[in-house]
């Protein structure tokens, strides 16, 4: 690990404070008095110096300044800064790519890649692509260089994420860039200057205005960076900083940026990475002072007038079938920085397609029912009467829906199915979608299906739903007549009549019908005994002739009832008792008292035995 040094930001603000108040601060301290209005001066500066470089604390955060871009002098500098985590480089370079040891992709197309090897040897360059080639393994291509990938490869290369800041004296201050797009300016009275501070392996130090490398042959290694800046005219004091170069085991000896050019040809050198590209070619143009080039892909230019450059890059429009727009939208469409001939710079720009929009609709099932209409691979489910939008690629996609819609239903203490059949779909078989327009896939349903209700072997085919088995009906009435011997000790016949109705009933109660389904409901007939009548002509055969015997009872049969009862008809009446005959038996012996009362016999309705 490097020893603690003030870093970028540290001295940025204290060259920002100095510059600020230098002219009074010094002063003041050499007094003994000082005023209110001086104090509330100088604390003014602070806080405006404070202001001006907060936002550079976040942009060096986690970083470390690896080396220092040839072409640095007294008034610009360009520093290369990684994070502290480099990608081993197990293989040696091929001319334009290498490989690194990575879990997941340790670069992105545009972006900016710092080589060190293990003898010291450093190389800038812009990456192109990215691709995986197995479990670990990934192979970064990178800009192309005259002579390709000159760095020699050595066990233990390492290859970090890397940015450049420039750092440039102007006129009233420091301005500060990140790969060409300026970032703030710390401003001070006189501005400032920059210096370079060496040391060799004895911690002598050699500090210079000329920059000679990141080592010179005596064996001084470039160690920091200085910055200084001189106060006003009463006090003309100078304060100096330094941004430590290098961090512990990692130092730079030799550094190359891949397509730098001469600082003295006022010509700088930039790269614009296309990736992903719109088929065909992107339209862009890069443009400067006096300078602008039109191109479709990456390119790299060389040839750059140093000073504010922009570039443009526009939509292109492509019809790959027919009937269907695809717009290809880049990001960013505008990107504006400043070419600096010590200082390659870096552009990422990415076509994409413009999407357009599907609507998905569902008609003529119920809403609770849920039918998928799809076009290639983009899909709604939806209830019937609703709709959904949904984001889509240009392109002619194959249509298609749900053939059927079932939903469940009860009620009545059943259940059924109903089902709903697709009857259109439009368009079909296919649907165009172009950016940024609407299409729309309608699927439109027909139902519910019928179901086969049966009465019997009567069908019909009916909606599916809850039904109910018919009324029981009465078919006819009949009666039958059969006699009967009197009780013993009598003499004579009994007549019984029965009164018997025939019924049709249905089975089951109640079903449930659904679509394509049968219910069946069946019938059965039965015979039903709901009366009876017994007429006797019975005399005693112990008694005298000229005793009267009681008459039998003469009713009429009662008329059926409104609902035929479930009762079977009876094989036969009632058997008598074997009793011995009574003395004389009275009315009050029989029960219920429509009886007739005999000697232990009662005729009745129904036959009861005497009490």
């Amino acid at each position: 690990m490097r020893s603690r040094g003030l870093t970028l930001v540290e001295v940025l603000i204290a060259l920002a404070l100095f510059g600020a108040v230098a002219g009074t601060g010094v002063l003041l301290l050499n007094r003994t008095t000082q005023t209110s209005a001086q104090e509330r001066r100088l604390a003014q500066a602070q806080e405006r110096a404070y202001k001006a470089v907060t936002g550079l604390d976040q942009e060096l955060t986690g970083k470390s300044v690896l080396a220092v871009l040839p072409g640095a002098s007294a008034t610009q500098a360009a520093l290369v800064a990684t994070g502290h985590q480099g990608y081993v480089v197990p293989d040696r370079f091929v001319s334009d790519r290498f490989t690194v040891l990575a879990d997941a992709a340790p670069f992105s197309p545009g972006s900016q890649v710092f080589l060190l090897n293990g003898g010291g040897q450093g190389m800038l360059l812009t990456v192109l692509s990215v691709s995986q080639v197995s479990a670990g393994r990934w192979q970064v291509q990178v800009t192309g260089c005259q002579g390709g990938i000159t760095l020699p490869w050595t066990p233990g290369t390492l290859a970090y994420p890397a940015e450049v800041y420039v750092l440039q004296v102007a006129s009233g201050g420091l301005d500060l860039y990140r790969n060409g797009q300026a970032l703030g300016r710390v401003a001070t009275p006189q501005g400032f200057g920059v210096s370079f501070v060496y040391r060799d392996r004895f911690g002598n130090e050699q500090v210079s205005s000329q920059y000679s490398g990141m080592g010179t042959p005596d064996g001084f290694t470039l160690a920091a960076l200085g910055l200084t800046a001189t106060g006003g005219v009463q006090e003309n004091r100078t304060l100096t900083g330094r941004i430590p170069v290098g961090s512990g085991w990692v130092r730079v000896r030799e550094i190359r940026a891949c397509g730098q050019a001469s600082q003295n040809s006022g010509l700088a050198t930039v790269t614009v990475v296309v990736d992903p590209n719109a088929p065909g070619g992107g339209d862009l143009t890069l443009s400067g002072n006096n300078y602008t080039v039109n191109f479709t892909a990456t390119r790299t230019f060389q040839d750059v007038p140093a000073g504010n450059i922009r570039l443009e890059a526009r939509e292109v429009v492509r019809n790959p079938e027919q009937g269907v727009t695809a717009i290809w939208a880049p990001s960013p469409a505008l990107w504006t920085g400043r070419a600096i001939t010590f200082a390659p710079i870096s552009i990422q720009v990415g076509y994409s397609l413009v999407p357009g929009e599907l609507v998905f609709s569902v008609s003529g099932s119920p809403q609770d029912g849920r039918a998928t209409v799809s076009a290639g691979p983009y899909s709604a489910t939806l209830g019937g009467g609703s709709s959904q939008n949904v984001s889509a690629l240009p392109g002619r996609y194959t249509t298609s829906a749900s053939p059927e819609v079932s939903v469940s239903r009860s009620g009545n203490g059943v259940s059924w199915t109903e089902i709903y059949t697709l009857r259109s779909l439009s368009p079909s078989p296919t649907v165009a979608v172009s950016s940024r327009q609407t299409s729309g896939v309608s699927a439109a349903y027909s139902g519910p299906l019928p179901g086969t209700l049966c009465y019997d072997a009567d069908c019909r085919q009916v909606a599916p739903g809850a039904y109910t088995a018919p009324a029981d009906q009465l078919l006819n009435q009949y009666t039958t007549t059969r006699t009967e011997s009197c009780p013993a000790g009598y003499t004579g016949t009994v007549t019984v009549t029965e009164y018997w109705r025939r019924v049709k009933t249905w089975s089951p109660s109640a079903g449930g019908l659904s679509s394509r389904g049968t219910l069946t409901f069946v019938s059965a007939v039965r015979d039903e005994l709901y009366d009876v009548q017994r007429s006797d002509n019975c005399t005693s055969s112990g008694q005298p002739s000229s005793s009267p015997s009681p008459s039998p009872t003469s009713q009429e049969p009662s008329s059926p009832s409104s609902s035929p009862t479930s009762q079977e008809p009876s094989s036969s009446s009632s058997s008598p008792t074997n009793q011995e005959p009574s003395s004389s038996p009275s009315q009050a012996q029989c029960s219920p008292p429509n009886c007739s009362c005999y000697p232990c016999w009662c005729v009745c309705k129904p036959p009861v035995c005497c009490e």
